[in-house]
């Protein structure tokens, strides 16, 4: 009766009531973040605490930050071998010599995709076989530094499509000349001797090639 009180004050169009165990429904999905539903709903939001883990690592040393890692994957081992006590599991144990068979290999990826926010593979347990081994590679997935690099080549690839698709145009190659001559300019070394004797007009024209008309 409440729900539907509240759904009228409200002006609800549609309602539903449902007694749902959050924990288990995001432990179901691997990645949480990008089910809209979840995305809504502070309970669930709550329960996946995705983007809070890598705010707790960040402020800690490095072996914190190890500890931390390999104390969630053994918590998280346990949870699907259904330990009641937690600390149960050894770091150095195989995943294989603790039971774990494809299904359980999949319910535990699901609850760390949860946990972590990273797109974990399911075949986590057969590529790092013991706790300490994934706690180490999660480490790396979670403070290694951006990659600048990789998108600028997707965007490339991405063009080199779009050009395929089209028929040959001047402007279009004088200005992917233009791109990479500037390109090529700003990664080229600079001779201080011709910088000493070069011109002022010289000088206007290399700031104007490397770095554009103010």
């Amino acid at each position: 009766m409440a729900a539907v009180r509240q759904a009228v004050e409200q002006d609800e169009p549609a309602l539903i009531v449902a007694d749902v165990d959050w924990e288990h429904l995001v432990s179901a999905v691997s990645t949480p973040r990008q089910l809209n539903l979840l995305a809504e709903l502070p309970e669930a939001a709550r329960e996946s605490g995705d983007d809070d883990l890598a705010r707790r690592l960040a402020p800690l040393a490095e072996a914190d930050q190890r500890r931390l890692l390999l104390d969630l994957v053994t918590e998280q081992v346990g949870a699907v071998l259904g330990h009641d006590v937690p600390g149960t599991v050894r770091s150095d144990s195989a995943f294989a010599d603790l039971g774990f068979d494809s299904l359980l290999a999949v319910q535990f990826r699901n609850r760390m995709c949860a946990v972590t926010g990273l797109a974990i593979s399911p075949t986590v347990v057969f590529d790092h076989p013991t706790p300490a081994g994934l706690a180490d590679h999660l480490h790396g997935e979670l403070t290694a530094e951006p990659d600048q690099v990789a998108p600028v080549l997707a965007e490339l690839d991405r063009l080199e499509r779009t050009l395929a698709q089209l028929p040959v145009a001047d402007e279009i190659s004088t200005r992917l000349h233009t791109l990479l001559r500037r390109w090529e300019q700003r990664s080229a070394p600079v001779d201080s001797g011709e910088l000493s004797s070069a011109s002022a007009d010289e000088l206007f024209d290399l700031l104007d090639n490397n770095f554009g008309t103010a």
